[in-house]
Parts: C-alpha cells; sequence; structure tokens
C-alpha cells in the first residue's frame, strides 16, 4: 500500500509504503513529530511505485520520504487517489522527473504511461 501523510497543513508530504494499515504508520510517525500529521489518502500498490513517485518529483525532494508539498506533488497525489492506483496512473502523462541514475531499476513502462 502507498499513502500520503502530511505534516500539519500545507506543511511536508511523506510518501511511503506499507503493508500494514496506513494509519498504523501515521501513529507511529506522530509519536516523534509535535505538529498534527494528516493522512491525504492511501491505495494499493507495491514498493516499485513508491520509488516511482519519488522519482517524479526529485526537485521536491526534502530528506528520506519526505517532500515539499508544491503543486506539482499535490496534483499527482490528487491524480493518484482519484484513479485509485499508483499502477493504473499514467505516471508520464504527469509532472516530469529528472534522470536520476538511483532509479534506474524501475521499469519506463511505469514512468512512461502506467498499465494499460
Amino acid at each position: 500500500m502507498i499513502y500520503f501523510i502530511q505534516w500539519g497543513d500545507g506543511g511536508p508530504v511523506k510518501i511511503g509504503s506499507t503493508n500494514s494499515a496506513p494509519h498504523a504508520r501515521m501513529s507511529h510517525f506522530q509519536l516523534g513529530c509535535p505538529y498534527e500529521l494528516r493522512l491525504l489518502g492511501a491505495v494499493e500498490g507495491h514498493g516499485i511505485y513508491e520509488s516511482a513517485l519519488h522519482e517524479l518529483h526529485l526537485e521536491d525532494h526534502i530528506r528520506g520520504e519526505w517532500f515539499r508539498p508544491s503543486a506539482a506533488l499535490m496534483t499527482t497525489i490528487a491524480s493518484v487517489l482519484a484513479v485509485g492506483s499508483v499502477e493504473k496512473c499514467r505516471l508520464g502523462s504527469l509532472p516530469k522527473r529528472r534522470e536520476n541514475p538511483k532509479f534506474a531499476r524501475i521499469p519506463r513502462d511505469i514512468l512512461d504511461g502506467g498499465a494499460a
């Protein structure tokens, strides 16, 4: 499961994956965070799709799995949540990514066209 957690209202967004309930992950993070976290949403998907989302938004990367809530990132999240799956979302039609060798292992079809 891929989840999106935001720090406060308008704060950084965590893009993560879990095999358990996203609320359980959020509770874990909340313990060490002085600001309220909110779950923006979650969809079915594997870690490879989490990595694809990270790659798409390298320009917004802060640290670890945390990203600035740019208009491009928030549009991607809204699109993924509307479709209900990262796999079904045509990521290549969303904001352009920068090439990064770290993500060379991600199949191009995931990034450039998603599942048909």
